[in-house]
């Protein structure tokens, strides 16, 4: 038997597909107002997508180039500030599929 983990998926998925990746999730529905994720949105994800997403609370976002992938890492906050918001887990993916950076 051989188990193989979400976080192994995404590693690979990077690997494969040759493209930056950020593996985020999140414990709450009140990923709602975009200050600790403000890319998570309809318009950025397309409808499909954001619903999914946030019904499952993880995705992974592939990106062409390391510049995109680090500038949407950057804006993802795990600890949030605001009493009504919770914060978003992002790991940043290497095309190699090898984690480079966490937000925690």
């Amino acid at each position: 038997m051989q188990v193989i983990t979400h976080e192994k998926i995404e590693d690979l998925v990077c690997k494969l597909a040759k493209k930056w990746g950020i593996s985020f999730r999140f414990e709450s529905d009140l990923l709602k107002s975009g200050r600790t994720a403000p890319w998570f949105t309809r318009e950025y994800l397309g409808d499909e997508n954001y619903y999914q997403c946030f019904l499952d609370k993880c995705g992974l976002l592939l990106f062409d180039t390391e510049m995109e992938a680090r500038n949407v890492f950057s804006k993802t906050i795990w600890e949030p500030v605001w009493f009504d918001e919770t914060g978003v887990y992002a790991c940043l993916i290497s095309p190699e599929g090898k984690v480079v950076a966490e937000n925690t």
